[in-house]
């Protein structure tokens, strides 16, 4: 709390200091408080104006005049998570596994910038539900993008293995869900561009940019990467599925990585790019939440009654830490675009793969998106 108070205070003093130290009356308060907003406004402005053209050769990038754009575009996205929670009861060994998939969903939604900076939102349309929100800002030789993912998934493919005596016998099948499995992620990448004199990563996703010449580029980049699952239900529907995985009700994952690349911008007629990247990653921080529950169920489960639904009582059991090896994560992308005066036309694809795990059980999280917008400079 007194880091935040500090943080407050010191951003009143910076942006107010008129209103913190003078002794005039109200007015000139005002006056100074609204001076600083527009001084504020001005350096912003200002800054977002120059980044984009510093240190590039205009031969190889161009500058649009215009600073405005806004998009509409319709997004597919899928992911896919696998969980397996391993159990060793008398020598025998069990696997029980679940693997969630939202399918293929789609979204419509906008995106606003101001040079190289922008925020868009898209919802999933249909009786699907989710949504995402975008923010990113760049300069040509670093960026930063933040995506916010929410999506429920109500039909996941169960998988139970026995080891009994050398022998493996395993059963799959298809669980309909009366309470989805609930889903949240939050997605952060930065990146640093080496040759960025020649080499525009934001013509690849940003109007604020673009390659007039083909270029490619080393890169260096970092990722988090935090989720959220939530299996088990207020009204207790899915506490089967949570006895099932060994009373795992919730789990939150999380993980830092850092990697090397690399991205090349293929400009093969005028007006059109066609971009891609690859970037292998090495999770340095990985980590996750289980928390494990337990409920009156499973107590007769051999006799359980049909009607045990929304009768029955279940309460957390412990949240047990881990920190999980480290890991070789992969992000990819591609992009094809095409200008035409003040017009942009885009499709964009990508991929992003997680794992985790440690001893008693171990995941893997995996999403793509593909997404084709049209966009408009003022």
């Amino acid at each position: 709390m007194k880091i935040r108070n500090i943080t407050f205070a010191a951003l009143l003093v910076v942006m107010c200091p008129s209103s913190m130290f003078s002794q005039d009356d109200g007015s000139s308060q005002s006056r100074g408080n609204k001076r600083n907003l527009k001084n504020g406004l001005a350096w912003i402005k200002n800054y977002l104006d120059e980044s984009p053209g510093k240190g590039i050769d205009t031969t190889y990038i161009l500058v649009p005049e215009k600073p405005w754009s806004v998009a509409v575009n319709t997004n597919l996205h899928h992911a896919s998570m696998t969980l397996d929670s391993f159990w060793d009861l008398d020598g025998e060994k069990y696997i029980m596994g679940m693997k969630s998939d939202n399918g293929v969903q789609t979204s419509v939604g906008f995106k606003v910038n101001y040079r190289d900076t922008g925020i868009g939102f898209s919802k999933v349309i249909g009786k699907k539900k989710g949504s995402n929100f975008s923010f990113s800002t760049a300069t040509n030789k670093y960026g930063i993008n933040i995506s916010l993912d929410s999506y429920k998934s109500g039909y996941p493919e169960l998988r139970f293995k026995e080891t009994i005596d050398g022998q493996t016998e395993e059963e799959k099948e298809k669980d309909d869900l009366d309470t989805p499995i609930k889903v949240k992620t939050q997605f952060i990448d930065a990146y640093y561009i080496f040759n960025n004199k020649h080499f525009s990563y934001l013509a690849t996703n940003n109007p604020a940019n673009i390659q007039l010449k083909s270029a490619g580029s080393f890169m260096a980049g970092m990722m988090y990467y935090h989720s959220k699952v939530d299996y088990i239900s207020d009204d207790l529907k899915n506490v089967m599925l949570t006895f099932l995985m060994h009373n795992i009700g919730k789990q939150t994952v999380t993980q830092v990585s850092v990697g090397a690349g690399y991205a090349y911008n293929w400009v093969p007629f005028k007006g059109w790019l066609v971009s891609a990247m690859c970037m292998p990653m090495l999770t340095l921080y990985n980590k996750a939440k289980l928390y494990r529950y337990s409920s009156d169920v499973f107590e007769y489960f051999e006799d359980l009654p049909e009607d045990y639904i929304g009768k029955c009582d279940y309460w957390p059991i412990g949240k047990e830490r881990t920190t999980n090896r480290m890991l070789i994560n992969f992000d990819s992308r591609m992009t094809i675009s095409y200008n035409y005066k003040n017009y942009i036309l885009m499709a964009q694809g990508q991929y992003h793969r997680f794992r985790y795990g440690k001893n008693e059980y171990k995941g893997r999280t995996s999403e793509w998106n593909a997404n084709i917008s049209l966009g408009y400079r003022f």
